[in-house]
């Protein structure tokens, strides 16, 4: 993630909640799909990170190596609300540097919909700074969460299955 260097106060925001409509999925000539793995303990810290949090959205980042995602970081919701999330921008670079020092890839998002489904909203998708990683979007709506990972490209959103793996 790139440096801001503006006196400013900078953050990664997402809005309120709205389920985007227009669902595009991966080029159907590719069957293969698309799979996203992470440990067993960094599944269970998500949800249960998400449920701490209510009735507020969550969110954090997640790390890993090799293909796994093995690391979760738990950032400070700025907008302290049931529809939106912001992350500070100068938390969320300390953040990379502790990936880095501990050799470890910056490889998702994650936030919770406190009562919506587990899809990204319009707002979601606009206000997306981070293109490159999957984004994990946890449905706290039901009695049990609901977790779905998806990448955009554009407005496309691209679904990915998720598989856990023992620690």
């Amino acid at each position: 993630m790139p440096k801001h260097s503006t006196k400013k106060k900078q953050h990664l925001s997402y809005s309120p909640y709205r389920p985007y409509q227009r669902k595009v999925v991966a080029d159907e000539a590719d069957s293969r799909p698309l799979v996203v793995h992470l440990t067993k303990t960094v599944y269970q810290e998500i949800i249960s990170h998400c449920q701490k949090e209510l009735p507020f959205e969550a969110c954090g980042l997640l790390s890993g190596s090799k293909g796994l995602v093995k690391g979760v970081w738990k950032m400070r919701n700025l907008h302290r609300s049931p529809y939106s999330f912001s992350m500070d921008l100068d938390e969320t670079e300390k953040v990379f540097t502790k990936m880095e020092r501990q050799q470890q890839q910056f490889m998702g998002i994650y936030h919770s919909h406190p009562t919506g489904i587990a899809y990204p909203s319009r707002e979601d998708i606009l206000y997306n700074n981070c293109h490159d990683v999957v984004h994990f979007i946890v449905s706290l709506a039901s009695k049990k969460a609901v977790v779905k990972a998806f990448k955009f490209e554009g407005f496309k959103v691209i679904p990915y299955q998720i598989r856990v793996t023992g620690d």
